[in-house]
C-alpha cells in the first residue's frame, strides 16, 4: 500500500513539528514554504561586516516549552542546547538599563525574586503583577476562554498600561512576535507553566543561531555525499521553498 502524502504549508515551526509528526505516524508529508529558509519568525541571518549569525528572534526558551523541546530532539539537536539556571535579560527604558533576573531559587521564588529587583516598574505596579500572577494561578483555562484575550484578561484584573507595557509585553513579544494586541488569546501562551509551574526553573540556551537550530538539519548539508542528506530526504519526504507563482492542475 502506497504511504498516503500530505502537504503541510509553511515551513515555520508549526509546521516542520507537524511534518516530523506525520513522518512518524508513516505519513510523507510534502512542506512547502515560500521563503529560502526554515523557521518562519524563528530565523537568524549572517551579518555582512562580522560574519555572525545573528537571532531575528529570542535566544533562549523556559523549560515549559515541552512540546519545542521535543521537536529539536526529534530533529537530532538537543545536544545543542544547554540549561542555565540564572539567565538574565536587560531591559532599556528611557536610556535606563534594568535588568529581569531571578537568584537560584525554586521556580516561583526565583521568578517572583526577578520581578522584586526590576527598577523599571514601581511598587504599586509590581503589586499589580503579583495579583495578576495569582489570578492567573487560580483561574482555570479551558474551554471558556478560547475566545478571550489577553489583554482584556489582564485589564479585567487590575493591569494598567505601565505593567502591560514594561512586564507583560515582555513575555509576549518573544513568544508570539507580537505585542500585546486585542488578538492574543489568553490560551496561546502557556503563562501557568511559564512563571508558576511546579517544576525547577530553568532556561534553555541554544549553543547555535536559530536558523541552524531549528531548520539548518532539515535541509541538505552535502550534495555529494548520501550520508549527509537532510532529516526530510531520509525519511522520504520532500521540502519546497521559494514564491509560489502558479497551481499545475492534474485531471
Amino acid at each position: 500500500m502506497p504511504t498516503r502524502s500530505v502537504i503541510v504549508l509553511g515551513g515555520g515551526i508549526a509546521g516542520l513539528a507537524s511534518a516530523v509528526r506525520l513522518i512518524q505516524h508513516g505519513l510523507k508529508p510534502i512542506v512547502l514554504e515560500k521563503r529560502p529558509f526554515l523557521g518562519g519568525r524563528a530565523y537568524s541571518f549572517i551579518d555582512r561586516e562580522t560574519g555572525i549569525e545573528i537571532d531575528n528572534g529570542q535566544h533562549v526558551f523556559v523549560g515549559a516549552c515541552k512540546q519545542f523541546q521535543k521537536y529539536i530532539a526529534d530533529i537530532g539537536v538537543d545536544d545543542q542546547v544547554t540549561l542555565d539556571d540564572r539567565v538574565g535579560f536587560p531591559v532599556i527604558k528611557q536610556d535606563q538599563i534594568s535588568w529581569l533576573r531571578g537568584r537560584t531559587l525554586p521556580s516561583a521564588l526565583s521568578n517572583l525574586s526577578m520581578l522584586i529587583g526590576y527598577r523599571h516598574i514601581g511598587i504599586t505596579d509590581k503589586i499589580r503583577i503579583l495579583w495578576g500572577l495569582l489570578s492567573i494561578k487560580r483561574t482555570n483555562l479551558d474551554i471558556r476562554y478560547d475566545q478571550v484575550t489577553f489583554y482584556d484578561w489582564l485589564k479585567v484584573h487590575h493591569q494598567n498600561e505601565e505593567t502591560i507595557e514594561n512586564f507583560w509585553n515582555l513575555i509576549i513579544l518573544p513568544s508570539l512576535k507580537t505585542i500585546l494586541i486585542p488578538s492574543v488569546l489568553i490560551r496561546a501562551f502557556p503563562v501557568q507553566s511559564t512563571f508558576l509551574g511546579p517544576t525547577k526553573r530553568g532556561d534553555r540556551l541554544p549553543l547555535i543561531g536559530l536558523f541552524s537550530l531549528v531548520g539548518e538539519r532539515l535541509k541538505i548539508l552535502s550534495k555529494q555525499q548520501e550520508d549527509n542528506q537532510n532529516w526530510f530526504q531520509r525519511n522520504k519526504s520532500s521540502m519546497e521553498s521559494g514564491q509560489v507563482k502558479a497551481l499545475e492542475p492534474r485531471w
